[in-house]
Protein backbone atom coordinates (compact mmCIF):
# COMPACT_ATOMS: atom_id res chain seq x y z
CA UNK A 1 0.00 0.00 0.00
CA UNK A 2 2.95 2.34 1.33
CA UNK A 3 4.34 1.50 -2.42
CA UNK A 4 1.49 2.56 -4.51
CA UNK A 5 1.23 6.43 -2.46
CA UNK A 6 4.76 6.35 -3.48
CA UNK A 7 3.99 6.00 -7.49
CA UNK A 8 1.00 8.67 -6.42
CA UNK A 9 3.79 10.99 -4.90
CA UNK A 10 5.49 10.45 -8.60
CA UNK A 11 3.03 11.03 -10.61
CA UNK A 12 2.07 14.65 -8.81
CA UNK A 13 5.69 15.71 -8.67
CA UNK A 14 6.02 14.55 -12.25
CA UNK A 15 3.11 16.14 -13.37
CA UNK A 16 4.31 19.47 -11.14
CA UNK A 17 7.54 19.20 -13.00
CA UNK A 18 5.49 19.09 -16.55
CA UNK A 19 2.97 22.05 -15.58
CA UNK A 20 5.77 23.62 -13.85
CA UNK A 21 7.61 24.12 -16.74
CA UNK A 22 5.59 25.49 -19.15
CA UNK A 23 6.30 28.94 -18.95
CA UNK A 24 9.94 28.41 -19.44
CA UNK A 25 10.66 26.01 -21.96
CA UNK A 26 10.21 28.05 -24.76
CA UNK A 27 12.88 30.09 -23.34
CA UNK A 28 14.92 27.49 -22.49
CA UNK A 29 14.47 25.88 -26.07
CA UNK A 30 15.20 29.04 -27.65
CA UNK A 31 18.40 29.03 -25.74
CA UNK A 32 19.07 25.45 -27.20
CA UNK A 33 18.49 26.92 -30.67
CA UNK A 34 20.58 29.87 -30.44
CA UNK A 35 23.64 28.16 -28.87
CA UNK A 36 23.51 24.40 -30.99
CA UNK A 37 21.52 25.61 -34.31
CA UNK A 38 18.13 24.38 -35.37
CA UNK A 39 19.83 21.84 -36.95
CA UNK A 40 22.01 20.38 -34.70
CA UNK A 41 18.84 20.49 -32.19
CA UNK A 42 17.17 19.07 -34.11
CA UNK A 43 19.30 15.90 -34.94
CA UNK A 44 20.20 15.86 -30.94
CA UNK A 45 16.43 15.02 -29.99
CA UNK A 46 15.82 12.92 -33.18
CA UNK A 47 18.43 10.73 -31.74
CA UNK A 48 17.48 10.81 -28.39
CA UNK A 49 13.88 9.82 -29.61
CA UNK A 50 15.25 7.15 -31.67
CA UNK A 51 17.61 5.99 -28.79
CA UNK A 52 13.97 5.11 -26.51
CA UNK A 53 11.70 3.84 -29.36
CA UNK A 54 14.60 1.43 -29.89
CA UNK A 55 14.75 0.55 -26.31
CA UNK A 56 11.42 0.41 -25.52
CA UNK A 57 11.27 -1.90 -28.79
CA UNK A 58 13.65 -4.46 -27.48
CA UNK A 59 11.67 -4.41 -23.99
CA UNK A 60 8.59 -5.56 -25.63
CA UNK A 61 10.28 -8.02 -28.03
CA UNK A 62 11.94 -9.27 -25.04
CA UNK A 63 8.58 -9.87 -22.67
CA UNK A 64 6.38 -12.79 -21.64
CA UNK A 65 3.83 -11.24 -22.90
CA UNK A 66 0.89 -12.33 -25.53
CA UNK A 67 1.50 -11.87 -29.04
CA UNK A 68 -1.76 -9.55 -29.18
CA UNK A 69 0.03 -7.57 -26.49
CA UNK A 70 3.24 -6.97 -28.19
CA UNK A 71 1.54 -6.53 -31.31
CA UNK A 72 -1.05 -3.40 -30.00
CA UNK A 73 2.30 -2.25 -28.32
CA UNK A 74 4.54 -2.00 -31.41
CA UNK A 75 1.21 -0.64 -33.39
CA UNK A 76 0.93 2.35 -30.97
CA UNK A 77 5.07 2.75 -31.00
CA UNK A 78 4.79 2.92 -34.91
CA UNK A 79 2.20 5.82 -34.32
CA UNK A 80 3.96 7.33 -31.84
CA UNK A 81 7.05 7.38 -33.94
CA UNK A 82 5.50 8.30 -36.98
CA UNK A 83 3.35 11.30 -35.33
CA UNK A 84 6.53 12.55 -33.68
CA UNK A 85 8.70 12.74 -36.61
CA UNK A 86 6.33 14.74 -38.48
CA UNK A 87 5.90 16.76 -35.78
CA UNK A 88 6.87 20.58 -36.54
CA UNK A 89 9.20 21.67 -34.04
CA UNK A 90 12.21 19.26 -32.07
CA UNK A 91 10.04 20.30 -28.72
CA UNK A 92 6.86 18.34 -29.83
CA UNK A 93 8.77 15.48 -29.64
CA UNK A 94 9.55 16.22 -26.16
CA UNK A 95 6.15 15.57 -25.11
CA UNK A 96 5.79 12.23 -26.61
CA UNK A 97 8.63 11.03 -24.24
CA UNK A 98 7.50 12.86 -21.73
CA UNK A 99 4.09 11.82 -21.78
CA UNK A 100 5.16 8.01 -22.12
CA UNK A 101 6.67 8.38 -18.90
CA UNK A 102 3.79 9.87 -17.36
CA UNK A 103 1.12 6.78 -18.51
CA UNK A 104 3.89 4.55 -17.26
CA UNK A 105 3.85 5.95 -13.92
CA UNK A 106 -0.16 6.44 -14.20
CA UNK A 107 0.09 2.49 -15.52
CA UNK A 108 1.90 1.48 -12.27
CA UNK A 109 -0.17 3.36 -9.98
CA UNK A 110 -3.71 2.55 -10.80
CA UNK A 111 -2.82 -1.30 -11.87
CA UNK A 112 -4.52 -2.73 -8.82
CA UNK A 113 -7.17 -0.76 -9.99
CA UNK A 114 -10.42 -1.83 -12.23
CA UNK A 115 -9.66 -1.63 -15.70
CA UNK A 116 -5.99 -0.27 -15.39
CA UNK A 117 -5.35 0.87 -18.98
CA UNK A 118 -9.14 2.47 -19.50
CA UNK A 119 -8.26 4.71 -16.51
CA UNK A 120 -4.37 5.43 -16.90
CA UNK A 121 -5.32 6.11 -20.24
CA UNK A 122 -8.14 9.00 -19.35
CA UNK A 123 -6.21 10.22 -16.90
CA UNK A 124 -3.31 10.84 -19.50
CA UNK A 125 -5.93 12.46 -21.67
CA UNK A 126 -6.58 14.79 -19.12
CA UNK A 127 -3.31 15.57 -17.80
CA UNK A 128 -2.21 16.33 -21.68
CA UNK A 129 -5.49 18.01 -22.38
CA UNK A 130 -4.47 20.75 -19.00
CA UNK A 131 -0.95 21.22 -20.46
CA UNK A 132 -2.53 22.29 -23.65
CA UNK A 133 -5.42 24.65 -21.97
CA UNK A 134 -2.38 26.19 -19.99
CA UNK A 135 -0.28 26.73 -22.94
CA UNK A 136 -3.46 28.38 -24.90
CA UNK A 137 -3.49 30.71 -21.33
CA UNK A 138 0.60 31.23 -21.98
CA UNK A 139 1.80 34.14 -23.56
CA UNK A 140 5.13 32.85 -24.75
CA UNK A 141 3.90 29.40 -26.00
CA UNK A 142 0.91 27.75 -28.29
CA UNK A 143 -1.87 25.22 -27.50
CA UNK A 144 -3.01 22.44 -30.19
CA UNK A 145 -5.26 19.69 -30.28
CA UNK A 146 -1.83 17.71 -32.47
CA UNK A 147 -0.19 17.84 -29.35
CA UNK A 148 -3.18 16.31 -27.19
CA UNK A 149 -3.22 13.60 -29.32
CA UNK A 150 0.76 13.36 -29.78
CA UNK A 151 0.37 13.40 -25.64
CA UNK A 152 -2.22 10.88 -25.41
CA UNK A 153 -0.20 8.40 -27.67
CA UNK A 154 2.96 9.16 -25.61
CA UNK A 155 1.08 8.13 -22.99
CA UNK A 156 -0.14 4.94 -24.36
CA UNK A 157 2.62 3.55 -25.19
CA UNK A 158 3.53 4.29 -21.36
CA UNK A 159 0.53 2.67 -20.93
CA UNK A 160 1.63 -0.52 -22.20
CA UNK A 161 4.95 -0.88 -21.33
CA UNK A 162 3.75 -0.32 -17.65
CA UNK A 163 1.20 -3.18 -18.77
CA UNK A 164 4.23 -5.64 -20.38
CA UNK A 165 6.59 -4.73 -17.62
CA UNK A 166 3.75 -5.61 -14.57
CA UNK A 167 2.73 -9.56 -13.86
CA UNK A 168 -0.26 -8.72 -12.39
CA UNK A 169 -1.97 -7.52 -14.96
Amino acid sequence: MAHRRWLWYGVTVYLGFIYGSLPFTRYLVELLYSSAGRTLAGVIVNTALGVVVVAVGVFIVRSEKTAWVKALAFVLLTAGGILSVTAGLPEERIHFVEYGVLGYLLFLAVSQWARPVVTSLLMVLMAGTIDEAIQWALPSRVGDLKDILLNTLGGAIGINVGWIHNKDT
